[in-house]
């Protein structure tokens, strides 16, 4: 073996002698059949892939399974992998190119909702009518341009980076491309006001054996934030307010908010030290991230900071929910009606 891999919270860390943790040290470890440095390479471009994958495909599945793919024909393809490349934008071609052919296939049409996602991503106006100019200055761009200004704007690439990863031989091309989609876009989303930041606390899972916070720490919108309903519901039914479900496990539990939570969100559990069977999901999959409690009272006094941060608590409310979450009874929240 040639290396291990070490746990960091939400990160994993690739240790080996005489090796550091450089993208082409990694490669040169999977190729010779190392499978945790693969699976360092995998834990670190994961969101990225995903990402592209999202915004090409607009649909959950598909995204998901692009990221397999590309995974898998990374892993077939190191062979391939040359030094004077770098790791992240080769593995967005790879996903590029999937897509690109699920695309084919699929004959996809523009879907108002996605860009409507996508235009709170880029800073535009979050009201329904901004999002509708948006739409149509985005499905007015030349496919390339569009292209330029996800993959520089939306995704963050450098430009020497998105047009390796767009095909294009010289990256003042993929600038023209972007500054053109820039111009464009721009009545769109000229004079609007800056995106709400903080945590979307997205569902709550406490039992006996253990306990779970979901939540995103992006851009949200204006308005109403999923966890009010929490605070509505301790009003209402005190200790009561557990959810129907409640006897569920916790794998089910984060499928079933998987399956709620935009696509393009990057979610985070936030765990006590006593879910083991979750960490394998956790792991695996591409948009979630896993951060651990040492204690059940120490993931209840992050529950409770989470909502102090992201909700005007009172401190009645603050306490009855960490009554909740102190007995022993079970309760399930993912903001359902």
């Amino acid at each position: 073996m040639l290396g291990r891999i070490v746990n960091r919270g939400t990160s994993d860390v690739w240790t080996a002698t005489g090796h550091g943790d450089a993208d082409d040290r990694l490669v040169d470890a999977a190729r010779l059949g190392d499978p945790d440095a693969f699976a360092v390479i995998y834990q670190r471009y994961k969101l990225d892939v995903w990402h592209l994958a999202w915004f090409s495909l607009r649909d959950h599945h598909d995204a998901e399974d692009a990221v397999q793919e590309t995974f898998l024909k990374a892993q077939r393809a190191l062979g391939q992998y040359r030094r004077n490349e770098t790791l992240r934008p080769w593995l967005l071609t790879i996903c590029r190119n999937a897509c690109r052919d699920r695309l084919r296939v699929a004959q996809r049409h523009d879907d108002v909702a996605f860009d409507e996602e996508l235009a709170v991503v880029a800073g535009a106006a979050p009201d329904r009518e901004g999002s509708m100019d948006f739409h149509r200055a985005l499905s007015a761009l030349p496919d390339e341009d569009r292209e330029a200004f996800l993959l520089v704007d939306v995704l963050g690439c450098r430009s020497e980076e998105a047009a390796q990863i767009a095909g294009v031989r010289a990256a003042s091309t993929l600038r023209s491309r972007l500054g053109r989609a820039r111009r464009a876009l721009a009545p769109a989303v000229a004079e609007t006001p800056a995106p709400q930041v903080g945590a979307e606390v997205w569902g709550v899972f406490h039992s006996a054996r253990q306990s779970a916070l979901v939540l995103s720490e992006e851009a949200i919108r204006r308005g109403r934030h999923p966890a009010d309903a929490l605070l509505v519901r301790l009003h209402e039914s005190g200790a009561g307010a557990a959810d129907p479900a409640a006897g569920s496990d916790l794998v089910s539990f984060l499928e079933r908010l998987d399956r709620r939570i935009p696509g393009e969100r990057t979610v985070l559990a936030v765990v006590d030290e006593r879910p083991a069977g979750a960490a394998p999901w956790l792991a695996g999959h591409p948009r979630w991230r896993m951060q651990r409690a040492p204690t059940h009272a120490s993931w209840v006094g992050e529950v409770d900071a989470v909502l102090a941060r992201c909700l005007p608590c009172t401190a009645a409310e603050r306490e009855a929910l960490r009554a909740l979450l102190c007995a022993d009874e079970d309760f399930v929240w993912t903001g359902e009606a």
